[in-house]
């Protein structure tokens, strides 16, 4: 009889450890977090001995339609305390109806939000914190909120993460009627929102193909970035290909069409592989910047026209330019800044 009161005990103080993650109160959740203080932008403070104990108090309300909005604050280790009021839109993400994500924003002007998603499907998901759970079977584990925020001016991170959180039927019902939506890569790709990468590589390669009457020519570059983030490795890869066509002869009048394309994207991390993508990467062509396109022609010629032909767009990433020109060979190069 003492031996079935002792299993019961324990398996009534692993229940209880599982559902106080999270303690509703008048729509409030008071939930333990952790901070990494002070973090650099290569990462290399984003240990989880670097992490310090915080605590967060946070208030979910969910309006009409997809708009949310969270408040609370976030007291650390020395009593001070940061607060934020965060608000913006959720969709469900098309790739995975189960995981919602946001576009939000800190009206208090205190914290970037580096993540947050609700994840109703939980067994193909992951934990970026301490391993605070290490103890709780991950098949207990069936939902949880996460949202991780970065205070602009001291820079730190902090990681909130919340589990099987208990839903009202209201909320449930407005998270079933939420629209489907297309994360954009610096969601799909937090981790760049948070450090920078640590190397940066370029390979090239140049084929030249013979056919009569003009002279087509190839090359590409392959560049790729690494980033340290939580003990990981994570690497990311783009291949630009650039297509030269131009007259065989330097006689009359001729055309000189300038392909630029990106041929592959894809990422690599062992450790998490939810920064695994066989077909995509966060790096992307002239963000913020210009792609310049530099035209040189030799004594006596000279450029008659240039047209677009065809603008550049993530699902096709492919852009072509079709330059006239007069007396002789141009000769042509692409700049183009990766971000």
């Amino acid at each position: 009889m003492k031996k079935i009161i002792f299993i019961l005990l324990i398996f009534s103080l692993i229940l209880v450890f599982i559902v106080t993650y999270i303690q509703p109160k008048n729509n409030k959740i008071f939930v333990k977090s952790y901070t990494y203080m002070n973090i650099d932008t290569k990462g290399t403070k984003l240990s989880k001995k670097n992490a310090v104990e915080s605590k967060t108090k946070i208030k979910f309300d969910f309006l009409y339609k997809n708009k949310i909005i969270l408040q609370g604050k976030i007291k650390y280790p020395d009593n001070t305390e940061d607060k934020f009021y965060i608000e913006g839109e959720i969709k469900k993400s098309e790739d995975n109806e189960n995981i919602i994500f946001g576009d939000l924003v800190d009206k208090s002007n205190t914290f970037e939000i580096i993540d947050f998603r609700l994840d109703n499907d939980f067994k193909n998901s992951f934990l970026y914190s301490v391993d605070d759970y290490k103890n709780v079977e991950k098949s207990n584990i069936k939902k949880a909120i996460r949202l991780y925020l970065l205070n602009k001016k001291t820079r730190n991170f902090t990681m909130i993460e919340i589990l099987n959180p208990n839903y009202t039927k209201s909320q449930r019902e407005f998270i079933d009627k939420l629209e489907t939506g297309k994360m954009d890569l610096k969601t799909k790709f937090w981790y760049s929102k948070l450090v920078k990468h640590t190397t940066r590589i370029k390979e090239n390669k140049i084929n030249e193909i013979k056919v009569a009457g003009i002279h087509p020519k190839y090359s590409s570059e392959l560049h790729y970035h690494t980033y340290d983030f939580l003990g990981a490795h994570i690497s990311e890869f783009i291949e630009i290909g650039y297509y030269y066509n131009y007259p065989a002869k330097t006689v009359g009048h001729g055309n000189v069409v300038t392909i630029l394309k990106i041929e592959k994207k894809y990422n690599s991390c062992a450790d998490y592989p939810e920064f695994s993508d066989p077909n995509n990467s966060s790096l992307v062509i002239g963000l913020g910047r210009d792609s310049v396109i530099q035209l040189q022609t030799d004594e006596g010629e000279y450029i008659r026209d240039l047209t677009l032909a065809k603008q550049a767009k993530e699902s096709n990433n492919e852009l072509q330019t079709k330059i006239g020109w007069a007396s002789g060979n141009p000769k042509t190069g692409i700049n183009v800044p990766l971000d």
